[in-house]
């Protein structure tokens, strides 16, 4: 992934940030040990949990971009939409792993619909946090050297 990204990070004292730590680091991999990970041979990619809210930001952009800014927006909401990840990894997922996945994550207590918007349901399932952290990211770097050039508190 060229450039860099843009990541909000939940708050480190908002019950979804644990949850998503302990799925990105330890439920996930151990259930899905080949797609956690870029192959066979490669542990499982650790990263911070985060929704992932633009990417592929050319350094070039810090410069100027062709257009200008508002040009850089347009392009940006027509080509791409924010996502929370919870695994990279090079290996298709088939739509069976991806039913799982979303068992597992739900079995967590993450929300993946529009069930409950607002924060959480009586069954104490998340769908989001309110504040955190925006992260500036040099995606374009191995997994492992992921860590924020710049980063904003909300």
């Amino acid at each position: 992934m060229p450039g860099s990204s843009l990541w909000l990070v939940p708050p480190p004292t908002h019950p979804l940030h644990a949850v998503l730590t302990t799925l990105i680091t330890r439920t996930l991999p151990a259930r899905f040990p080949l797609e956690t990970s870029s192959s066979p041979a490669v542990a499982p990619h650790f990263f911070a949990p985060h929704v992932t809210l633009t990417s592929e930001i050319a350094p070039a952009l810090y410069d100027g971009y062709n257009g200008g800014p508002q040009a850089w927006l347009r392009e940006w909401r027509e080509a791409y939409g924010p996502h929370l990840s919870l695994m990279y990894g090079d290996v298709p997922i088939t739509d069976e792993t991806l039913k799982e996945v979303t068992r597992v994550v739900q079995e967590a207590g993450v929300v993946l619909s529009e069930e409950t918007p607002g924060g959480t349901d009586a069954g104490g399932r998340w769908d989001g946090w309110d504040g955190g952290v925006i992260w500036l990211v040099p995606t374009d770097k191995p997994i492992a050297e992921w860590k924020p050039i710049a980063t904003r508190q909300l």
